[in-house]
């Protein structure tokens, strides 16, 4: 049987799988977690990872050719000082590597890849200030607003960013954004938590400890907000 005839011709199956959660102590109304799909989005992930999502067509062009022209470019920008030069990456050993590969594909590091930064992880030490990630993450916060949803935001790399570009701003007023968190136990931690993202321009959006299903019906009525401010002006602009 293929694939793709394991989802969709059992996705009843999927959806019907059901598991009952604890009643003990304060929590959700909602006292079954739909864990069919769970399992299904893990798979299709899964799946889509390894290339057996979908069949592999023999006439497309090898991803080693890919990084190859990718490694030019990269040189050529390099040689032109629009990009930082950088250490030679580490070839990746057989450990490394979690599971075989369809034909054509290759494993390739982060770095071969994009100008992140060098490191043997995409951690937060290793990207360079001159590199796309912080430039991003600065426009966005000078020009959207933002929220965050399952962002630890203590002291991270978005963190940092944000926090050396409203300084090197000054004065200059920022959209505002907003960030869903779990409720500390304790309200003084609360306070300045919320002291801590307001410096930043942040509201927290607080939900109950554990309840996490707070989150989309969080969600929902921000939606709901959004709808509504939008039919207001657009009956305002039709007058």
């Amino acid at each position: 049987m293929a694939v793709e005839q394991l989802i969709t011709q059992y996705l009843d199956l999927w959806t019907a799988a059901i598991k009952r959660r604890s009643t003990a102590g304060r929590g959700s109304s909602r006292k079954v977690e739909l864990y069919g799909i769970k399992k299904l989005r893990e798979l299709i992930l899964e799946l889509a990872v390894r290339g057996l999502l979908i069949p592999q067509d023999s006439k497309d062009e090898p991803a080693s050719e890919l990084l190859k022209k990718i490694a030019t470019e990269k040189a050529k920008l390099m040689k032109a000082g629009k990009i930082r030069k950088e250490q030679p990456l580490p070839p990746i050993a057989t450990e490394e590597m979690p599971f075989s590969l369809p034909k054509d594909w290759c494993w390739a590091r982060l770095g071969e890849v994009t100008n992140y930064g060098f490191g043997d992880k995409a951690e937060a030490v290793h990207v360079n200030e001159d590199t796309w990630v912080p430039k991003i993450l600065a426009r966005y916060y000078r020009n959207n607003n933002l929220l965050f949803i399952g962002c630890s935001l203590h002291n991270d790399r978005t963190l940092q960013v944000f926090q050396a570009t409203k300084a090197a701003a000054g004065d200059v007023r920022f959209p505002q954004h907003f960030a869903i968190e779990q409720a500390p136990e304790q309200k003084e931690m609360m306070v300045a938590r919320n002291g801590e993202l307001l410096r930043l321009g942040i509201t927290a959006i607080w939900y109950p400890k554990g309840q996490h299903d707070c989150v989309e019906a969080i969600l929902r009525h921000a939606k709901s907000e959004l709808n509504y401010l939008k039919a207001q002006k657009s009956r305002g602009s039709s007058r």
